[in-house]
């Protein structure tokens, strides 16, 4: 990982950055990432996607194995850490994709370098929230490695953030957008017997299971559900909240309308949260030391 250089340069540097069925939100997303690698990394040439289009919002080989796509060692070295432990990581996209969520992920995350104290604070201002005493762990990429003992499927949770508040254990599942949609991949619910046995043990819904099908809840229900399902797993014999926070890019309207919707299926609605990027940084900076470089990842994902 280097760290970005002053400079300016035309906008014939960024790069192609047009792609046929990009939503605005996500075609000046890529405009931004190009402009960022060509003017503050000053990195003169790009890469392509995986099927061989050339984009300016890629970083080519190069600059992904200098560590381009981290703003700090420490997000390089939990993303390194995390790539052993198996399926769940897109090595080319973290790597290469300056639009992936993933590697955003990673550099949000990595802020934190193990402060777990800091960690906590954020996490209370992210949820509006006070009871929040520490954060025990945070598994960024979370997918449990024995789907049989869990749902069954692919699921996999951005991160999982196991706390501990005054009304004892948590867990707070984070997940995050920047340029990407919801997932499309739909799992039947209703046919699902760990689907149906969770909504009998947890009844985190109050909305039957066929009415969650649908692409605008599919990918929330998921996530909540193995967030539900790990809470069983990890504390069998205590009644462990779960919470759903959803990130999303300021100006991404539809995170908001998939939140709000999902809401609505809820038993309680205070388990799922909407926060935006920018509130998300300004609380990582407000709760973080004075020496922290949150800076940086304002000044790259919000220009």
């Amino acid at each position: 990982m280097r760290g970005p250089h002053s400079g300016s340069v035309t906008p014939a540097a960024w790069g192609p950055v047009y792609v046929p069925g990009d939503s605005l939100l996500a075609r000046r997303l890529r405009i931004e990432q190009a402009r960022y690698r060509a003017e503050v990394l000053q990195l003169p040439t790009w890469g392509s996607t995986p099927q061989g289009r050339p984009l300016g919002s890629i970083l080519d080989a190069e600059a992904a194995a200098a560590g381009y796509n981290f703003t700090s060692a420490t997000a390089q070295s939990l993303y390194m850490e995390r790539k052993t432990l198996g399926w769940g990581v897109d090595p080319t996209r973290i790597t290469t994709n300056m639009t992936s969520s993933q590697a955003l992920l990673f550099n949000l995350f990595g802020e934190f370098g193990g402060d777990m104290e800091w960690a906590v604070r954020a996490t209370n201002l992210w949820l509006g929230r006070t009871d929040a005493q520490s954060v025990k762990a945070i598994h960024l990429e979370y997918a449990p490695r024995r789907l049989s003992t869990y749902l069954n499927d692919h699921t996999i949770v951005d991160a999982l953030v196991e706390v501990e508040s005054e009304a004892g254990p948590e867990l707070i599942a984070f997940e995050l957008k920047f340029a990407d949609r919801f997932s499309s991949r739909r799992v039947p619910f209703d046919r699902n017997p760990r689907y149906q046995e969770l909504a009998r043990t947890r009844a985190p819904w109050r909305a039957p299971l066929n009415r969650l099908v649908t692409p605008q809840l599919n990918q929330l229900t998921r996530v909540h559900a193995l967030t539900e399902r790990s809470a069983e797993v990890l504390h069998p014999d205590k009644d462990v909240r779960c919470t759903l926070l959803v990130a999303c890019h300021p100006d991404d309207v539809s995170a908001g309308s998939h939140v709000e919707s999902y809401r609505g299926t809820l038993s309680r609605s205070d388990s799922v949260h909407l926060v935006t990027l920018d509130a998300l940084i300004n609380a990582m900076e407000s709760s973080g030391p004075s020496s922290s470089s949150v800076q940086q990842l304002r000044a790259r994902y919000l220009p």
